[in-house]
């Protein structure tokens, strides 16, 4: 009976592989029966391998055509806009155009129209100077004929103007002037004369206030006929107000 004799082999510790690190602090990789680990990134493995061979020239050629079809793209990209705005203009300058030609049909228009009335507009022109001319001629008129029926209207019964001078004083510019030292203001003067019984004298020469243009009167002398009948010489100024103002009232007054 044979007996079996185990070998003994001497014991060895067995390690316990431990877990890698977070943040991929140690990575092991198989090989074989061995194992390896790296420190750092993962290794990649049998990436495609990628090697250059082109000459240099070749690059910078690819990149000088790059190059000019962007510049090309550029130049016609502002072709483009100078011929819009070169588009704008031409029609800005058109439309500017035809307004010019119409301004100038409408002018020629007016013009003929003007020519065809050029009549009618002297004939304004002529009756605005001939009513400025009417203003200024009769600035200084009194209506002497007026005012002698108005101081007639005054007179009591018997009695007439025998003798009548009515003048503007000169000069008319200074309307208002003092011509006596102690007068007043006037503007036109009238010497009368009038024969009349001595009673109504006074009471008649209160009744010349009631003229237009009254400023004052001033009996110069008073002389009795052999008929018994008054001569009464007065002067009268007038002012303003004695003006007829034909051509300067407005319309509807008197």
């Amino acid at each position: 009976m044979s007996t079996a004799v185990k070998e003994k082999k001497p014991f060895l510790p067995q390690r316990k592989p431990s877990a890698p690190q977070a943040g991929g602090a140690g990575n092991s990789v198989a090989l074989g029966n061995q194992r390896s680990t790296f420190a750092g990134s993962t290794l990649a493995i049998g990436g495609e391998p990628r090697v250059h061979l082109l000459p240099l020239e070749v690059s910078e050629r690819k990149k000088v055509r790059m190059l000019k079809r962007r510049l090309g793209g550029a130049v016609m990209a502002t072709a483009i806009v100078v011929a819009a705005a070169y588009g704008a203009v031409t029609v800005s300058y058109t439309t500017a155009q035809s307004q010019l030609s119409a301004a100038q049909s409408n002018t020629a228009v007016l013009a003929a129209q003007q020519a065809k009335y050029g009549a009618v507009t002297k004939v304004k022109a002529d009756g605005a100077a001939i009513q400025g001319a009417q203003k200024a001629i009769t600035g200084s008129e009194i209506l002497w004929k007026k005012y002698v029926a108005a101081i007639e209207a005054t007179l009591p019964a018997g009695s007439a103007i025998t003798d009548f001078s009515g003048s503007v004083d000169a000069p008319f510019g200074a309307v208002g002037a003092t011509t006596a030292v102690l007068g007043k203001p006037h503007i036109a003067t009238i010497q009368l004369s009038v024969t009349m019984n001595q009673n109504p004298i006074g009471g008649w020469l209160n009744t010349l206030p009631s003229l237009d243009g009254y400023v004052d009167a001033t009996p110069d002398s008073v002389s009795k006929k052999s008929t018994g009948v008054y001569t009464v010489i007065v002067t009268i100024h007038l002012n303003e107000d004695a003006l007829s103002k034909r051509f300067t009232k407005a319309a509807g007054t008197n």
